[in-house]
């Protein structure tokens, strides 16, 4: 009798699972549907200034290898603007270099495992998502740090343009008397107007490598007030207001998000920590995970839907703070 209501209880618990796995499918389902559509009206409007300010300048290169530039992107973020400096990564092959590395790594670790070369591929990801995930808050922190210093490089450039008639010589004065990190950041543009570069194809060459928002943003106002020909005084004062009041903004924005990142992160642990309990304390628990294909099955979904949302979590935060 007690092993029936054993087995039955197993098959409940089963049928739970399922029943509760099914309709956390249809919900993530429709919450990415209405999020995507979203998101992607976001894109389809920044998309519309970007083009605007660089219809000119773009030579035909950002069509291309969409993906690959995407992917170099995100890993120049992490291995250049974190400052890490590793394995002499620069923004053109920062991709490439992650991709040798965790080769390298798949490599070592098969051998290592005698063979195995699904584990090795699994801890592989996973050393991999970790240092993304570590190397992205350092890399956040550096671009939040240089943000904070582009207000007194733009007053720095107000300041220069009232004694030069030249944006060139005004850029070129401003850059030199900035903070040494920010500086650091900006002698790419200190180095090309020096040799001669035209002013537009330099700034607009900055503008696509920098990760730093406001950087970006005033670089191409700078490019279109200089190819307008109006006046430059007028126009970083109408600037720098911009720049002070998005700043607002952003503050308080960070002061929002940090108020609900303690819910996100209790939230976040709640679900392995509730799977980990049950599976220590209750035998039933223990019974039915890993000993059949429908429970593999079933703890693989819950892990997909998990990191789903983690992910969806993580971007929509990210996305408030660019707002």
């Amino acid at each position: 009798m007690a092993n029936f209501f054993g087995n039955n209880a197993i098959i409940l618990v089963e049928l739970i699972v399922a029943v509760f796995v099914g309709v956390l499918l249809l919900l993530i389902a429709k919450l990415a549907q209405g999020y995507w559509q979203q998101y992607a009206e976001r894109i389809s409007s920044d998309k519309q200034f970007e083009d605007a300010l660089t219809s000119e300048f773009d030579d035909g290169k950002k069509n291309k290898n969409k993906l690959w530039r995407k992917w170099n992107r995100y890993w120049e973020k992490r291995l250049v603007d974190s400052g890490v400096n590793f394995l002499a990564a620069n923004r053109d092959n920062a991709g490439k270099m992650i991709i040798y590395v965790d080769l390298a790594l798949l490599a070592v670790l098969t051998l290592a495992l005698g063979g195995s070369f699904l584990g090795a591929a699994l801890i592989t990801v996973g050393l991999t998502v970790l240092a993304s995930f570590v190397l992205g808050m350092m890399a956040n922190k550096k671009i939040e740090k240089l943000t904070n210093q582009v207000p007194a490089f733009l007053s720095s450039l107000r300041a220069a343009n009232d004694t030069n008639s030249s944006t060139r010589t005004a850029l070129l004065q401003a850059i030199g008397t900035t903070s040494d990190e920010l500086h650091e950041e900006l002698s790419p543009i200190e180095e090309q107007l020096a040799a001669g570069g035209s002013i537009k194809t330099v700034l607009m060459d900055f503008y696509e490598k920098t990760s730093i928002d406001i950087l970006r943003f005033l670089m191409a106002c700078i490019v279109l007030v200089n190819e307008s020909g109006k006046d430059m005084r007028e126009q970083l004062k109408t600037i720098q207001e911009i720049v002070d009041a998005q700043m607002e903004v952003d503050r308080h924005l960070k002061k929002a998000v940090a108020s609900v990142m303690p819910t996100i992160y209790v939230s976040s642990g709640l679900i392995p920590g509730l799977f980990l309990y049950t599976y220590i304390v209750q035998p039933i628990s223990r019974q039915f995970w890993f000993h059949s294909v429908f429970a593999w099955i079933v703890f693989l979904i819950v892990v997909g839907l998990f990191s789903l949302g983690l992910f969806m979590t993580k971007h929509m935060v990210d996305n408030i703070k660019k707002l």
